[in-house]
Formats: structure tokens, sequence, C-alpha cells
């Protein structure tokens, strides 16, 4: 991607996240003083196209950096950029618009009934496998951020796909109330639980208590698929394709949180393969 002066003058202007013209095009526009954050949304959209997930492109934008001083350094700035998902071809509503509302403590059953009353019973069984996948994909990743604004669905004249949104606090939230908005009964199991561990096992449990066989067997083709070793080589893939643009021109892409990305999902990895192995899954 190509920015101009003038482009790169608009994004350092933008506070908080806003819709900006550039000259290549419509995007919104984040600012965070966290690389790890902007780098997670490039990331979360190669993760996922794997579960065939539409999820805007990310480019990552970083001021007083030439490539070679440290990233992460108070004195660099840091955008993510993401296509505009209003446009000429489709139109993009959140979970919120549409009237699904976390706050109200919708599973994944009551997201299906919503949508039933919305598009007309029978008519929903993909857009619930692809809300599916989003469980599962969090579940993986430690997305922990999906609210209701976080994700939801983009319309064409012919087409209805669940949309992705927002995945900067991938990995790094491992520890915390993993997938929990979609999560039947989880916010009165969270007082009955003492630690990380078992918080995620008893949610992963009630998933797999409530779920349908095809949808057990689709987080296991997501299970077995991504493997430490295989999410490994795809972050060392997304480091080789991908670029941070600068003032100076495109430099290196860097996952400065590599590390901390592995240790914290093997962690997980095992955590949900000993839940499974209970289970006679694995």
């Amino acid at each position: 991607m190509k920015l101009t002066n003038k482009d790169f003058r608009k994004i350092k202007r933008v506070n908080n996240v806003r819709e900006v013209t550039l000259s290549c095009g419509d995007f919104y526009v984040k600012d965070t003083w966290n690389i790890k954050h902007a780098v997670n949304e490039v990331i979360g959209r190669r993760l996922a196209s794997i579960f065939n997930l539409k999820c805007p492109d990310y480019k990552v934008v970083i001021f007083d950096y030439d490539g070679n001083t440290a990233l992460n350094s108070q004195y660099h700035k840091y955008y993510s950029l993401s296509q505009d998902l209003f446009n000429e071809h489709g139109k993009f509503e959140t979970a919120r618009e549409i009237g699904i509302l976390f706050e109200e403590n919708y599973s994944l059953y009551q997201i299906w009934f919503k949508l039933e009353r919305l598009y007309g019973t029978g008519k929903v069984a993909d857009l619930m496998t692809d809300i599916v996948k989003v469980y599962i994909f969090d579940l993986l990743f430690g997305g922990s951020d999906r609210h209701a604004s976080n994700w939801g669905i983009y319309f064409t004249n012919t087409t209805r796909k669940v949309t992705i949104i927002d995945n900067e606090f991938l990995f790094d939230n491992l520890e915390g109330m993993i997938s929990s908005y979609f999560s039947r009964e989880i916010y009165n199991a969270v007082d009955k639980v003492s630690s990380y561990e078992d918080f995620k096992r008893k949610e992963f449990t009630n998933f797999l208590n409530d779920s349908s066989e095809e949808f057990i067997n689709l987080f296991l083709v997501y299970y077995n698929l991504f493997t430490p070793e295989y999410l490994e080589e795809l972050l060392l893939s997304i480091e080789s394709e991908e670029k941070f643009i600068t003032e100076f021109g495109e430099v290196p892409f860097v996952i400065p949180h590599k590390n901390e990305i592995m240790e914290n999902y093997l962690k997980n990895y095992e955590l949900l393969g000993s839940v499974l192995e209970e289970r006679k899954l694995k």
C-alpha cells in the first residue's frame, strides 16, 4: 500500500477510531500505543480467512519508525487501517444494530432464535455455522472482546456473511474471561469457579454438553488443524509476507510478542485438549 504525505497527516490526526478517506480508498483508522494490538489485527485477519470468516484486511502504520529502532518505543505511534465495510457492494451491521445485545445474556441458542425471527425459520443455518465458528475462533485464540459491536453480518443483495472485527485482544488475554459473550449460563458460573482453568473447563464443557454433533465435530476440525506447530508456522508466514507502513516506506513486519503468543496458546491448547480427553473426543 502506497500512502501520500497527505494520507499520513490524515491518519496522524485520528484519535481513537474514525472513518477516513485516503488516496487509495476509504478506511477505518484506529490509533493505539501498543504495537501488539495493531499486529494482532493482522494476525486475526489471516486466522479468519482459514475459518472462512469475513474480516477486514488490516495494515499497520507506524510513525517515527525507520525499521531500525526497537518496536514498542514510547516515541512510536501505531495505527491500524481496515477496509471500509460500507460500500457499493454491501453493508455491514453489527450484532448490536441487528438487536443481539450480550448484556441480555445471549447464548448461541438465543442468537439462532433471534436470527430466525429476523430472516425466517430454516434460513439461517449457514449464519449459525459461521457464528459457531466465531465462538471456536475466540475459544482457541483467546478472543475475549467479542461484544455485540465486534461482530455482525455483512449484507449484499444476494448473500449474508458473518463478519468479525477488532481482534486486537487475541492471545494476550488468555487468563481472562474467554468467549464469555457466547456462553450459556456462564455469568452464573463465574461465581462458582476459583481459577482461569476452572472457568475455561466449565465454559468448554457447557459448549460440548449443549452442542450438536455437527458443531462438536466442527470444533475438532479446527482444534486438530491449529496445532501449536501449525500456528507457529503461520506466524512466520505472516512475518515474511506482511509489511509495516511508515513515512520512510515499507519495512519488514515483525510480531514482537510471538513468544508470548505461543506460550499462551500452548497453555490454552493443552487445557482444551484435557477436556477433550476426559470426554473421549481426543
